[in-house]
């Protein structure tokens, strides 16, 4: 009765490999200038203590993509396409600071 209560090895691996959740997913690097873009004109709509605690926590999500990059992300970038999402995510920061200091 035992040995048919045990299961074997590889269905235990099989059984965990389907409970197991991705580490994380990633958002796509293309989606990024999307994120940050969408709040560009609605900054008069915001109080300063909301945009300064908003663009912080969007920051460190987008800073933290960045440099999650896998190397594989990295030699297929499409400069261009790099380039505007880092213009659009400059333009974001500076809606909770000040303008030089989102120029760092």
């Amino acid at each position: 009765m035992k040995a048919g209560n045990e299961r074997s090895p590889n269905t235990e691996d099989k059984d965990n490999q389907k409970d197991k959740k991705p580490e994380k997913e990633l958002m796509p690097l293309e989606f990024l200038g999307d994120l940050t873009g969408a709040f560009l004109n609605s900054r008069q709509l915001m109080s300063e203590e909301f945009a300064s605690k908003f663009v912080g926590q969007i920051s460190a999500i987008v800073i933290e993509r960045l440099l999650g990059m896998t190397d594989k992300e990295i030699k297929e970038l499409d400069k261009d396409g790099l380039a505007e999402v880092l213009y659009s995510f400059k333009c974001f920061l500076t809606l909770g600071t000040e303008d030089n200091e989102a120029s760092r």
